[in-house]
């Protein structure tokens, strides 16, 4: 199949899964001109083709091969919105990819207006992939099976342990009954300048000046619950400082 509709229609998607990533983009998709269909359960193709441009699954990463497995055997293009898994999950089809938007999908809302927002997308396989990266006017760049472990460890990082400390954030804020948003704002400022300045340029704070005794009043005032995340980001922080910490801080 082309990757291209006839001439005079738009290109066509089928969806398979209902969660926030394929309502997502089905619903962007549909704002650029697609034509997709609701998405369908993971079972929705196991017995039938569809004439379409693409097939986007959009399930559990644990259910790619599974999935991929009960479709018939199909030219038409078969990818994986997953970051993590390889293209080796979609079997034995012969035109397969991968599109990773690499962006928070809270909720279906939300998430279709970030994919149109110039998205970065991670991209393997069947050019269909850039074709609609270009459709949600997003940015790209191929990310390798090999590489494709360190790429997701990079993105959780990146999302799920700012989500961590912005927790303990909150927790330490609450312990001394002030507001949290300042502190948000704190973050936000301190993200900017690592942007714009790189994460060694960015760095302050006690220990990066080399004050250990800021430190353990640091220590003994957050109490065990959130020492080990403390001290976990404090090795970090030394080594981006090039400090060498007293030994009882280590």
């Amino acid at each position: 199949m082309s990757l291209h509709a006839p001439r005079g229609q738009s290109p066509t998607i089928q969806i398979v899964g209902r969660g926030r990533a394929g309502l997502s983009l089905h619903d962007a998709l549909l704002s650029v001109g697609w034509q997709s269909a609701p998405p369908l359960g993971r079972g929705g193709l196991s017995e039938h083709e569809v004439q379409v441009d693409v097939i986007a699954l959009a399930v559990p990463d644990d259910a790619i091969a599974e999935v991929a497995a009960s479709i018939p055997w199909t030219v038409t293009p078969i990818i994986h919105l997953s970051g993590s898994r390889p293209l080796t999950e979609l079997g034995n089809h012969p035109n397969i990819g991968s599109l990773h938007p690499l962006v928070s999908l809270p909720n279906r809302d939300v998430g279709a207006k970030r994919l149109l927002d110039n998205c970065f997308f991670a991209v393997a396989g069947d050019r269909i992939t850039i074709e609609l990266v270009k459709a949600l006017g997003g940015r790209w760049q191929t990310v390798p099976d090999e590489m494709r472990a360190i790429y997701h460890a990079a993105a959780t990082v990146a999302a799920n342990h700012t989500v961590a400390l912005a927790a303990q954030v909150e927790d330490l804020a609450r312990a001394i009954g002030i507001d949290a948003d300042p502190l948000y704002q704190l973050m936000h400022t301190t993200l900017e300048n690592v942007r714009a300045l790189g994460p060694h340029d960015a760095l302050t704070g006690p220990a990066s000046r080399g004050d250990w005794a800021t430190i353990r009043t640091h220590l003994d005032a957050i109490g065990p619950r959130h020492e080990q995340l403390y001290r976990t980001a404090f090795a970090e922080i030394v080594r981006l400082a090039a400090q060498t910490p007293p030994e009882d801080l280590l």
